[in-house]
């Protein structure tokens, strides 16, 4: 495209080591995120169809669930933004220490405003001019990471107070969410199994390095989260 430049070594470098950040610990922190959220919001449903309250309040609400279908968004919209980078749809720029990437200034806002993250801190977004489509995406993914990290270990310790209180019920109880449990194990299992990210909600141990095709199975299981009857 001709309203771009090939990137200095320096900006190809700083493009580089960001991209690796974003496939590796940002998409491992996301996918323990959407696992945990997965497991914690079944939780939630068993606990209510048996009328079981914890003292320490509810599992998984509707909060929860716009929380984790916010940050999946922006996990797969920043994933859109790498794509178009590579495709040359658009370009990167470096600002103050951090990288912003542009649309050309040729191009329609329509092809390029779907791309645009929405309203979270230290990530600026364009409004009218210049075609920004993101500024500051080291330290916006520094956030979702963070975030995200958060968010799984608040679902862990939920999921593992939800486990220890219902063990303290009658035994047809105790013998369906063992069952339950069983089917959480292997959600975490079939996890590990696809993306190489392994959870450990329940006290597994090991671990590998991320597959390539995670963000595509992100993308997926955000469906889990979508309301009922809402369009996709």
């Amino acid at each position: 495209m001709q309203n771009w430049r090939q990137a200095t070594p320096m900006e190809r470098a700083q493009w580089e080591r960001w991209v690796n950040f974003y496939e590796k610990p940002v998409t491992e922190a996301i996918v323990k995120l959407q696992t945990a959220a997965v497991i914690a919001a079944d939780t939630q449903t068993f606990l209510t169809a048996r009328k079981l309250t914890l003292s320490t309040g509810p599992v998984f609400t509707v909060e929860d669930s716009e929380a984790t279908q916010n940050a999946l968004r922006v996990y797969n919209t920043i994933g859109r933004i790498v794509l178009g980078v590579h495709s040359w749809k658009y370009g990167i720029r470096l600002a103050q220490g951090d990288l912003d990437v542009l649309a050309p200034p040729d191009m329609p806002e329509e092809q390029w405003q779907g791309d645009r993250l929405g309203a979270i801190p230290l990530i600026i977004y364009a409004i009218a001019v210049g075609g920004l489509v993101v500024a500051g995406l080291w330290a916006g993914s520094e956030m979702l990471k963070s975030s995200a990290e958060k968010d799984y270990t608040h679902y862990k310790k939920s999921i593992l107070q939800a486990d220890k209180a219902i063990m303290k019920q009658p035994a047809e109880v105790r013998a369906d969410w063992i069952r339950r449990r069983k089917d959480f194990e292997k959600i975490e299992q079939e996890t590990k199994e696809t993306t190489g990210v392994l959870t450990e909600i329940f006290g597994a141990k090991g671990g590998a390095m991320i597959a390539a095709a995670v963000a595509v199975v992100v993308a997926l299981i955000a469906m889990r989260f979508a309301p009922k009857g809402s369009e996709s």
